[in-house]
């Protein structure tokens, strides 16, 4: 039986590429006044009407911002403590001009999301806050004291995902 070699054909080119870009969450055109918004770090936030164009708008913040939704003719947008204080949240009715909210927690924000007429936003330490308008936020009670980094609504059901495989459910949003 002959021998066979193996022969590579092609070495693969690995090229690490560090990229500055927001993080870009998804938002339905038809359902938020054909607005696409993106936010990211230093404060980022991006609009574009096409999803190609964007326009930068100002957030007057430096800090992270993490996450974004839209419900009941409003954007929200969560993210980090403003210089150890508290924690971001913005809206606004446009997706142009921007309002800071008292988030009431010095926990960084991670997530957001709208549902059965409630925002709902998550982050470190099992935070976890409601609200009716995106302007007056309530802290609800997780029983997690680990990193909740995402949630979303669908299904009648608000989904919490987090650290080390830590998902959590709620179809009343408390």
């Amino acid at each position: 039986v002959p021998k066979v070699e193996p022969k590579v054909v092609q070495t693969p080119k690995v090229v690490q590429k560090k990229v500055q870009e927001p993080v870009v969450q998804k938002t339905e055109g038809d359902k938020t006044m054909r607005m696409f918004v993106t936010v990211g770090d230093d404060g980022t936030i991006l609009t574009s009407r096409d999803g190609k164009e964007w326009t930068s708008r100002t957030s007057g913040i430096k800090n992270n911002l993490n996450g974004i939704t839209y419900g009941e003719e409003t954007y929200v947008i969560v993210g980090d403590r403003r210089g150890g204080n508290k924690a971001t949240i913005l809206t606004s009715s446009d997706g142009i001009s921007w309002t800071s909210r008292n988030s009431k927690t010095s926990e960084n924000l991670k997530g957001v999301t709208y549902g059965k007429g409630l925002f709902m936003a998550v982050g470190n330490e099992g935070t976890i806050l409601t609200s009716l308008n995106g302007g007056f936020w309530i802290s609800r009670t997780s029983g997690l004291f680990k990193h909740l980094r995402g949630v979303t609504y669908g299904n009648r059901l608000f989904v919490t995902v987090g650290n080390n495989g830590t998902i959590v459910t709620s179809s009343v949003g408390s």
